[in-house]
């Protein structure tokens, strides 16, 4: 199990919590964002700048039992049918 979070357009105080949740159970906290954005976490994955690349490269990314942070409902769809194994 791993915390895919949606870096493009995550507030900074949900990411926080997201890596204070992953250090108090030992999940690792896993970052996508496009390559316009300076993250420097030891699990960050940057893409490029084209459009829905983050989302792709988190489908990609996910699998069942992982628990993904995104505000996009359409990623979010598709992450729960992959990941519930719908």
């Amino acid at each position: 199990m791993i915390i895919i979070v949606d870096a493009d357009a995550c507030p900074k105080d949900v990411l926080i919590i997201c890596m204070k949740m992953g250090h108090q159970y030992s999940i690792q906290v896993w970052t996508v964002a496009s390559f316009n954005h300076h993250i420097e976490l030891d699990h960050h994955i940057a893409v490029g700048g084209d459009s829905q690349e983050t989302d792709q490269k988190m489908i990609n990314l996910a699998e069942k039992g992982d628990v993904a942070v995104t505000q996009d409902w359409g990623l979010a769809a598709m992450l729960l049918a992959k990941m519930l194994d719908l």
